[in-house]
């Protein structure tokens, strides 16, 4: 009588990783791969500015009586800087496209073949390492401050000082610039853009280039030194990403810059 044994074999298959800090498990399913999820991200984006422009014009135009011959300009036109110099419009867009970024964001991820943690990180937050980073943020906000003062004799520019002196009230801008902006920002870079550009031959440390290149030409309108600063931020944020393997540390670093910025225009208002 002849017996037949069989031996179980490991299938392995090189081309997805296996658990590690690369944020996925071969059990989860890829992420959209990088063009996919950069096409979702500018999609998105695009989306929540936009939604958060209708948004306050119309309200704006309720509040202030405008007359309807302005709703051509509202709907077709680009943003009016006037507009976003006044802190209580500047506030209630960024509330509006914070919540508009997160409900989108959200949604394409859970389309997605992949769970929502192959794509924010399945990394816990560590004490010593998040006090670093956060160390690092403080430096980041004081650095260019000091700076200022020292070359100006005030710790803030004119235009963010004008945006919250105008900002009344001023909780809009507090829960759009410290909580939903962060949120949004980070999931979509750190979490959505940064997941699909590490895939592919950049890797995780070109993906954290990237997200911060990308990162820093949504905020181009604080002119060339502004969107550099912010750039070495994105950087800081990327690296903290890729290290901690969570997107709940550049989120905490995020929300804690904006709220730092936001105590120094209340000083330089009040002082």
């Amino acid at each position: 009588m002849r017996y037949t044994v069989t031996v179980n074999a490991v299938h392995t298959d090189a081309t997805v990783p296996p658990p590690s800090i690369s944020g996925y498990t071969p059990d989860w399913g890829k992420p959209y791969p990088f063009w996919k999820a950069l096409g979702f991200g500018i999609a998105i984006y695009a989306v929540a500015l936009y939604g958060a422009w209708i948004a306050t014009s119309f309200l704006q135009l309720g509040i202030t009586q405008l007359s309807l011959r302005n709703l051509d300009k509202i709907l077709m036109g680009p943003p009016d800087e006037a507009l976003l110099r006044q802190g209580l419009w500047f506030g209630l867009a960024s509330c509006v496209t914070g919540i508009l970024g997160i409900f989108l964001v959200r949604e394409v991820i859970l389309q997605s073949e992949a769970p929502p943690r192959a794509y924010f990180g399945a990394g816990r937050l560590k004490l010593r390492q998040s006090a670093t980073y956060l160390l690092l943020c403080a430096l980041w906000v004081a650095i260019p401050h000091l700076v200022l003062r020292l070359l100006t004799g005030s710790t803030v520019s004119v235009y963010w000082i004008d945006t919250f002196r105008s900002a009344r009230p001023q909780y809009p801008l507090w829960l759009g610039l410290v909580v939903l902006a962060p949120l949004f920002e980070e999931m979509l870079f750190r979490g959505l853009l940064f997941t699909g550009a590490r895939q592919t031959w950049l890797s995780a440390r070109g993906a954290v280039v990237l997200t911060a290149v990308l990162f820093a030409i949504t905020h181009y309108r604080y002119g060339v030194i502004g969107t550099l600063w912010i750039l070495l931020f994105g950087l800081l944020l990327g690296i903290a990403r890729h290290r901690s393997d969570t997107i709940k540390l550049p989120i905490l670093m995020h929300t804690v810059s904006n709220f730092l910025i936001l105590l120094l225009m209340n000083h330089a208002t009040t002082a």
